[in-house]
């Protein structure tokens, strides 16, 4: 959870009065808690608006290939252009107080070699003013005082070979004497990946282990997830054996230990990363995600389908809403998120993997509401900061806002954030100007 500072800017909303308030604090730089801010409230309701802050300029027109804002400890924001068919990266820091800093674009995808090609995963983790994604085959580590960002663990530490991440499982555990991460990593000299329990500050192997059984080829990653809360995350991976094709969902402790595998059947055509937005698991252990496979002629599906699974099994489920996008998890709760009859909608998933009845998605409907026909956003990337308006403000991501194949970043009690869209230029190359956007949230209205 970010300082009460930061949970400041979410809560105050509604009036304006926030608008001048926020723009204030910002522009002097001061830190203080939400009782100190004049105009706070308390939790803001589902569906209103904090103060917009105008983080940067993406080349691309709406809807925009981007992932839901995650924050650090410390209450820095981070916001990411890409996803894993747009092969381009760049990553924006909203700095807790004031400023921005953009312009973080590594990514190995464009390399050549490296198969399967493949963009932004997602976030896969934070810690104390830093966070870290994951694109194409990097592991990316970005500071939050200052923007800047590093790939890491790019060479092996004892043959300064090249490492390449074919899999991570999306949560850094922290101990006070550790920062670490699970991950499936190759060479472009091994047969095989390894996996590995990777200490992130030294940048060494804590543990490391072949890829198994011996035999297998044509190792592919279908979807990752994890749980801090279950403290276990789990790979879904795809291998040749001989003249079969199996499919293992593989679920591991944060130490790199194997807690049990089940074998899949029904995802033979599902390309590599087809699991998008990661697997997500309820606080009792169920996991789901959701399948975009492809037919024999290499055409998704449609509908995508509903993977659901725990430990002893998995099934695939048909969707219940007219367009599914994503599975979200949230207050110990699994979703499954979407369009239905023309409007954002959520499913509840029960503790049997059961989706129940669509409900509209009143949070989401609410922030649509809220933007209105314009929109005043704080511009604070260069001081002294100011005030801007945007006409027609959209959501920036998908038809409705919510809506994304990644869940939302529970920064505060019943408060995440969104990515806003406002002025489209078009010169040499197109862009639009996003906005980082904190928000009330709720599933069960």
């Amino acid at each position: 959870m970010p300082p009460a500072a930061d949970i400041g800017l979410a809560l105050c909303v509604g009036s304006g009065q926030g608008h001048r308030t926020v723009k204030s604090l910002v522009a002097a730089a001061l830190l203080v808690t939400v009782l100190a801010v004049p105009g706070c409230t308390g939790t803001p309701a589902p569906g209103e608006l904090g103060t917009p802050r105008y983080a940067g300029l993406v080349p691309e027109a709406t809807p925009l290939p981007m992932a839901p804002p995650i924050h650090d400890r410390d209450g820095n924001a981070y916001v990411g252009y890409g996803d894993i068919d747009t092969l381009q990266v760049e990553t924006f820091v909203g700095h807790q107080g004031r400023g921005w800093t953009g312009g973080c674009a590594i990514t190995s995808a464009n390399q050549p070699g490296l198969i399967p090609p493949a963009g932004l995963h997602g976030w896969v983790g934070r810690g104390q003013s830093r966070a870290w994604y994951w694109a194409g085959t990097a592991l990316v580590r970005m500071t939050g005082t200052t923007g800047d960002c590093r790939r890491i663990f790019e060479t092996d530490p004892s043959s300064d070979a090249s490492l390449n991440f074919l899999a991570v499982l999306p949560s850094v555990r922290i101990t006070p004497s550790l920062t670490s991460l699970v991950a499936l990593i190759f060479s472009p000299t091994d047969p095989l990946p390894f996996l590995a329990l990777i200490d992130l500050q030294a940048e060494r192997y804590i543990a490391l282990e072949e890829f198994e059984p011996s035999g297998a080829t044509n190792v592919e990653v279908l979807g990752v997830g994890a749980d801090s809360e279950l403290q276990e995350g789990v790979m879904i991976v795809r291998y040749n054996l001989g003249e079969q094709i199996r499919t293992d969902a593989r679920f591991y402790d944060f130490d790199a230990q194997l807690l049990a595998s089940v074998r899949l059947t029904g995802l033979e055509q599902t390309r590599p990363y087809g699991l998008r937005g990661y697997l997500h698991a309820d606080d009792n252990g169920l996991w789901a995600g959701i399948d975009y496979g492809t037919n024999s002629d290499g055409e998704p599906v449609s509908p995508p389908l509903v993977l659901v699974l725990d430990k002893s099994g998995a099934e695939l489920r048909a969707p219940n809403v007219d367009v599914p996008v994503g599975i979200h998890k949230w207050d110990g709760n699994l979703y499954l998120v979407g369009e239905h009859r023309g409007e954002p909608a959520y499913a509840a998933i029960d503790d049997e993997g059961r989706l129940e009845r669509p409900e509209p998605w009143e949070a989401s409907l609410a922030f649509a509401e809220n933007l209105g026909r314009t929109l005043d956003v704080l511009d604070d990337r260069n001081l002294p900061s100011r005030e801007v308006e945007w006409d027609n403000p959209r959501t920036a991501m998908g038809r409705f806002p919510f809506l994304s194949e990644h869940r939302l970043d529970p920064y505060a009690d019943g408060t995440s954030a969104w990515l806003v869209a406002g002025p489209f230029f078009d010169s040499n190359q197109p862009q639009t100007a996003v906005a980082y956007v904190p928000a009330g949230v709720a599933y069960d209205d």
